[in-house]
């Protein structure tokens, strides 16, 4: 096979082929030059939109060739139709071969100075505005010198990317399975995924300790199936366990920037060093607490604490952001109530968190809503009868509650119930136990009308 660029290039005669999502990796030679280089070609079976990314990782390689431990950019050029790009050869194999296929023994200090290296290279990509989104330990190879290069540029976006000229679909995931982070799988995020390269940055250095890939989950890294005390000596694992569980925060800015876990890393290597020095015979407070703390904080049942708070809260943001969005839409009915029905008859208004006395009538549940106040929220429309209905009916009030929550089993409850007192009885109009709120709000926002349609008929039975 022939590639034509600025150089002529032959492929090797029974050369090693690699084969990828997207291309095909051939060893190739140049005219008059006994050198191995890596030609990686188009595959012509993938789609226009991959087709796109290949051409803007040509131009992206092209561009980074300056940075130390990016691919170098040799020449490209397009064989029947499909472009290509020539690249050095990189013979001592990848991340992946050193440190997850490899049984040998590799000492702990050898795996934070390769993870440290990449990290240097990774920060002159970020500050020029550049995410990578595919960071793992196979896009990591190993130039002649046994130095990490970052190979793959197929996903990466500027942090100013436009929506429309963006090349992933809404629907689509991207990255690697066990690398990618949470909020690349879970919606449309924003341009500015250099947070997410800290997850996968966090999740390669976990697969290099542990000897294994990352586990395919979006779980924050440090709970007692995947602790590094599984791995390492205790006395390591804890030490280097926090700066794997940081990177893999659940919340992108809960990650640290990539200059501040270069200082991380650091701190981390000469702690480990220290390890192996005698102790002192004599330790301040200060320097006795630095380390209870540190063995604490680093620990799997501190971490998976953490963890759980962690998720709790951003269930626990979902939940104020769905009660907020509704506390509006009431209030705008509340309003329109009372500007269209006869006077005299009462007042209509907005009841929230505090304020009222609500009993949620559980019987008829098919779920258990938990006990913990923190973790359930209600509102309510509701109407105060005038002094002079109250007289001649006893009517006093009709309530329209809303009460959403956490059940037992850890998902989401949305309740409607009506009550009228004195008289009817409460009645639960709708209730449903569901994984993700706000899309099942957002298709009950549609129904709010027929629930008021029931409300008015409470207070109207009373004429």
């Amino acid at each position: 096979m022939k590639l034509e660029g600025a150089s002529v290039w032959e492929a090797v005669v029974g050369g090693r082929i690699f084969r990828g999502g997207n291309s095909i990796v051939y060893e190739v030679r140049r005219a008059g030059d006994e050198s191995l280089y890596a030609a990686k070609v188009f595959n012509r079976d993938a789609d226009e939109q991959s087709l796109s990314r290949f051409n803007n990782e040509i131009i992206l390689v092209k561009g980074l060739v300056d940075i130390k431990g990016c691919v170098s950019y040799i020449d490209h050029g397009m064989i029947e139709e499909k472009p290509f790009y020539i690249m050095p050869l990189m013979e001592n194999g990848t991340f992946r071969t050193k440190y997850i296929t490899n049984t040998s023994s590799i000492d702990i200090v050898q795996i934070i100075d390769d993870f440290s290296a990449i990290l240097v290279t990774v920060a002159s990509i970020h500050d020029l505005g550049l995410a990578i989104r595919d960071i793992k330990p196979q896009n990591i190879l190993l130039d002649v010198e046994g130095r990490p290069v970052i190979a793959d540029f197929g996903l990466s976006m500027w942090a100013d990317t436009p929506d429309d000229e963006r090349q992933t679909r809404i629907e689509e995931a991207i990255g690697s399975q066990g690398y990618r982070p949470p909020e690349w799988h879970t919606k449309y995020p924003n341009p500015n995924h250099r947070s997410g390269d800290i997850w996968s940055l966090g999740r390669t250095l976990w697969a290099m300790v542990a000897r294994e890939n990352a586990p395919n989950n979006y779980e924050t890294l440090g709970g007692a199936g995947n602790h590094l005390k599984n791995y390492l000596p205790k006395e390591q694992a804890l030490i280097l366990q926090g700066l794997i569980t940081s990177c893999t925060s659940q919340e992108p800015e809960g990650r640290p920037p990539i200059g501040e876990l270069i200082d991380m890393c650091a701190d981390v290597r000469k702690q480990i060093l220290e390890l192996s020095n005698p102790p002192s015979q004599r330790q301040t407070l200060q320097d006795m607490l630095k380390k209870f703390s540190q063995s604490v904080e680093n620990s799997d049942v501190y971490i998976d604490m953490g963890r759980r708070e962690s998720e709790r809260n951003i269930l626990v943001q979902e939940l104020d952001e769905t009660v907020g969005s509704l506390i509006e839409i009431l209030q705008e009915r509340a309003k329109y109530i009372n500007e269209h029905t006869p006077k005299g008859i009462g007042n209509c208004r907005v009841l929230s968190r505090g304020e009222g006395d609500p009993f949620l009538e559980k019987k008829d549940l098919r779920f258990k809503p938990v006990d913990n106040e923190a973790l359930k929220r209600y509102l309510a429309l509701r109407f105060d009868y005038s002094a002079s209905i109250m007289q001649h009916t006893g009517a006093r009030y009709a309530h329209l509650y809303f009460y959403i929550g956490f059940t037992q089993s850890g998902k989401f409850f949305w309740v409607v119930q009506l009550s009228d007192y004195p008289g009817k009885k409460s009645e639960i109009l709708d209730s449903l136990e569901v994984r993700s709120l706000t899309t099942v709000a957002g298709q009950k926002v549609m129904q709010i009308n027929q629930f008021i349609q029931r409300f008015l008929e409470t207070i109207q039975s009373h004429f």
